[in-house]
């Protein structure tokens, strides 16, 4: 668990490629939100005094007055906040599918860090896991409402006990416990689709509903492992991102340098809650790979047709055969049976080496010798 934790946060810290493109992403999605709030400031607080009060974050309670009110020319704070709305309710929808499509590619590129990073592995990551994880993301708001509806249920019995109640104390403590009970439900459902998106790239998996079973089984199986990681991964992410907000904030905007400044700082806080969540995920692939053992990719059979079956042939002999060595044998006359003799108690076998003959001498040298 340790491990892990330090090994997602070191492959996080290397990933500054994603980061950044996580980051752009994030600003595009923000831009649509920002631009009709941007073009009512400009056009009501143009050539007055609203323009200096409002430089520094702080709204003027005057204008927005006079712009809930409809006192100001070519603005409407209706129309405004209708078309925030409707591009919150878009974009958002489009922000959470573009998260599900970069699932895949993040976890791509932390499955083999000493690979070199590269643009076409990422996306390659992200098109091979988008249908799955799509499909696991659909199956995941079944879960998230389970947590909801356990809520409402305690809710509801708790307002039960508090309408019967005497005093005040119990029942605010109440309410603020169950408060904390589903903020707890959300995260283990958080926690158990993470790791489901895990289990599903590592093992290249299919059924999706099946997926996410089996990643609550490993969750529950290894609670104490998965969730302390994944609690401090998430609030540090959160401590980070209230740190550098914080920082901006005591920025003194009343300039275009420090507004930049401003907006700079405000950037490297989403940046740190995006670098957390990345750490996050390495995290928790690292661990998954240590704690489930392997499973080898499925192989589908063909449309309409069904799978192999295995068959186990039996051996024929129950014990190994010997082998005896190759040898070459001639073959020998048959010979009449003679009676057995019983062999001496011990035979010694003597070898006795005759000299060799002298080789033949040639015709011509044996008559010049006879001459």
């Amino acid at each position: 668990m340790t491990e892990s934790f330090f090994i997602g946060i070191k492959r996080a810290a290397g990933g500054w490629r994603l980061l950044l493109l996580l980051l752009a992403a994030n600003f595009v999605f923000a831009l649509p939100l920002a631009v009709p709030v941007f073009l009512l400031l400009s056009r009501t607080t143009g050539g007055t005094l609203f323009a200096g009060r409002m430089l520094a974050d702080k709204l003027d309670a005057v204008w927005l007055s006079d712009v809930f009110n409809e006192q100001v020319r070519n603005a409407s704070a209706a129309g405004t906040a209708k078309t925030v709305a409707v591009n919150f309710l878009l974009l958002g929808a489009g922000y959470l599918l573009l998260n599900t499509f970069f699932a895949g590619g993040i976890l791509a590129v932390f499955a083999e860090p000493e690979r070199r990073f590269t643009w076409r592995d990422f996306f390659a990551g992200c098109g091979a896991c988008a249908g799955r994880f799509l499909r696991l993301l659909f199956v995941s708001f079944f879960f998230y409402g389970a947590a909801v509806v356990i809520y409402a249920l305690l809710f509801w019995r708790a307002s039960e006990a508090d309408s019967r109640a005497v005093a005040e104390r119990p029942g605010v403590i109440r309410h603020y416990a169950l408060a904390g009970l589903l903020l707890l439900l959300l995260a283990v459902v958080s926690l158990i689709f993470d790791y489901a998106r895990v289990c599903t790239f590592v093992n290249d998996r299919r059924r999706m509903a099946r997926e996410a079973f089996a990643a609550t089984g490993f969750v529950a199986r290894h609670f104490l492992r998965t969730f302390p990681p994944y609690l401090l991964l998430g609030l540090g992410g959160w401590a980070l991102f209230a740190g550098a907000a914080w920082l901006r904030n005591l920025v003194g905007q009343s300039s275009l340098l420090t507004v930049a400044l401003a907006a700079l700082l405000g950037q490297v806080a989403l940046a740190l809650r995006l670098w957390a969540r990345m750490a996050t995920y390495a995290a928790e692939l690292h661990l998954y790979q240590k704690l489930a053992a392997p499973v080898p990719k499925e192989s589908l059979p063909p449309a309409g047709e069904s799978a192999p079956v295995p068959v186990i042939i039996e051996p024929l002999l129950k014990e190994p055969a010997v082998v005896a060595p190759a040898v070459s044998v001639l073959p020998l006359p048959v010979l009449p049976a003679e009676p057995a003799q019983t062999p001496p108690a011990s035979t010694k076998v003597v070898l006795e080496y005759l000299p060799a003959k002298p080789p033949a001498e040639p015709p011509a040298q044996a008559d010049e010798r006879a001459d």
